[in-house]
């Protein structure tokens, strides 16, 4: 899930080196990976101060498991990139990309209001839990009760992200 802070969205930490060219594994927890192309601009810190652009980008699957790696310019060494380990990478909000109607970043659920359709208010949300089925909203309640919901049609009715609201059709029976 991409993190929303500021003036920018987070979208990955660096990971370790790869190779000795100064190419690194990049955790991507953007919502959407495929945006961050070949000269993008990026920033090692929340305020957009420190520049750092991509000169490649690709993803492998090792051990199962898809892993993005990035080569950054003006960084051509394990050594140099090796400084890099473990900061967060974030995306400008004016560089984002447009996204369709009725397509939301992850993160712009946080703090939305939920609903049932009767117009009962349920509580807000804290946190959306990324599952490999599906992913949950977390909702807090007004007696700080913790509420799961999938994300799924059989409970989401409406995601208003314009008025930060969330209608659910119904609240799961084992709750």
């Amino acid at each position: 899930m991409s993190e929303n802070i500021g003036r920018s969205r987070a979208i990955g930490v660096i990971g370790k080196p790869h190779g000795n060219k100064g190419e690194v594994y990049v955790m991507m927890f953007t919502d959407y990976p495929k945006t961050i192309k070949k000269g993008c601009l990026l920033y090692l810190d929340k305020d957009c101060k420190r520049e750092i652009r991509v000169r490649n980008l690709r993803e492998i699957v090792s051990k199962g498991k898809l892993r993005t790696i990035i080569e950054f310019f003006d960084i051509d060494t394990r050594i140099s990139v090796e400084k890099l380990r473990d900061c967060v990478l974030y995306r400008d909000f004016k560089d984002q990309p447009g996204l369709k109607n009725g397509i939301y970043w992850i993160d712009e659920l946080a703090e939305c209001k939920v609903y049932l359709s009767a117009g009962k208010m349920v509580g807000s949300v804290i946190e959306v839990e990324k599952l490999a089925s599906n992913d949950n909203l977390i909702i807090k309640d007004k007696l700080k009760k913790i509420i799961t919901v999938p994300m799924v049609e059989d409970y989401i009715e409406d995601i208003d992200i314009r008025n930060s609201k969330i209608i659910l059709k119904k609240i799961p029976e084992y709750i």
